[in-house]
């Protein structure tokens, strides 16, 4: 006599290939989380900037001061840094990093007054795991901005 139904063989064949299949489809939905996330930054540092421009506007030859160096951000110089100077005439809210918050490994801007015509926005790539800047003026190189001891530590955002 003939049972209906599936061999414990079967059965184990199917559950491999559904267990195969979703973790293909979660690896690419983190994957996809990923460049959402980098793009989100992009757009938020765009907006930053526009706001640090039109503050410029409004306070001729200066951008906010933050008493660190142009050079070598600090832990201190979290983009929030900025939140008495641009919210809400310039930009609705200080973005935070989408993943890091606003912590020492999310965004940094830098200003100093020896280089009041400057300044620096930095953000950590997920990515990569490298910081990238965007400064203006842009640097002569194009490819790296910052250097400590002469070495290029931070790479210019895209």
């Amino acid at each position: 006599m003939k049972s209906k139904g599936f061999t414990l063989i079967e059965l184990l064949v199917v559950i491999a290939i559904i267990g195969l299949l979703s973790s293909v489809v979660l690896a690419s939905l983190n994957t996809a989380r990923l460049k959402g996330r980098e793009a989100k930054r992009q757009t938020e540092m765009n907006s930053v900037i526009r706001a640090l421009g039109l503050y410029r506007l409004d306070n001729p030859g200066s951008y906010p001061p933050t008493g660190g160096s142009l050079y070598g951000c600090t832990t201190s110089t979290c983009l929030s840094v900025l939140t008495d100077e641009l919210v809400p005439k310039y930009i609705a809210e200080i973005p935070i990093d989408p993943k890091f918050g606003n912590t020492s490994t999310g965004y940094r801007y830098c200003m100093s007054a020896s280089y009041p015509n400057e300044y620096a926005i930095l953000r950590q790539s997920e990515k990569t795991g490298t910081w990238c800047s965007v400064q203006t003026p842009a640097p002569v190189s194009g490819t790296f901005c910052w250097h400590t001891a002469g070495v290029p530590t931070y790479a210019r955002c895209n």
